[in-house]
């Protein structure tokens, strides 16, 4: 008697086989679910990791026009909003197995984000604009003093 992996439930014996883990596809559908859900989780934590460095080399400003909508760190539902109406842009898509690497990532005004995604603006041209985005002891203290600050006013 093999049992599912995902309910617990005994498989029917018409299904058994030693590559069957599932009792049916509703359960099978489950389990697919769940190993998409932990890719998209571990691709979110990863660009979590860098979009404030992305944000902070390109000075919140659109890379190609320099357009940004205000000058103040956003907060939306009580979580801070770094972009101030900029986006990350994946110059080669992540369906491609584009990266979240400095020569992947530029960032774009709605328009320009637009424009990249539609084709008009290539990805040779996109590349001509991306810049390091190491963060440096300096950076990495104002974003903490900046978070301090934005916190600050949440609470108070």
């Amino acid at each position: 008697m093999k049992l599912c992996e995902i309910c617990g439930e005994t498989i029917p014996a018409d299904r058994i086989s030693n590559n069957v883990k599932y009792c049916g596809s509703k359960c099978a559908r489950k389990a697919e679910a769940n190993q998409s859900m932990k890719r998209i989780v571990k691709r979110a934590k990863n660009i979590n990791k860098i979009a404030y460095m992305v944000y902070a080399a390109y000075d919140f400003k659109c890379a190609i026009c320099g357009w940004q909508a205000t000058e103040d760190v956003i907060i939306v539902d009580g979580k801070l909003q770094y972009a101030r109406g900029n986006a990350i842009h994946h110059i080669t898509p992540t369906r491609e197995n584009g990266k979240e690497i400095a020569e992947n990532l530029v960032l774009l005004c709605p328009n320009h984000h637009k424009q990249a995604d539609m084709g008009i603006i290539s990805r040779e041209e996109l590349r001509q604009f991306t810049r390091e985005f190491e963060l440096t002891p300096e950076k990495k203290a104002k974003a903490i003093a900046e978070c301090a600050d934005a916190i600050a006013r949440l609470i108070f």
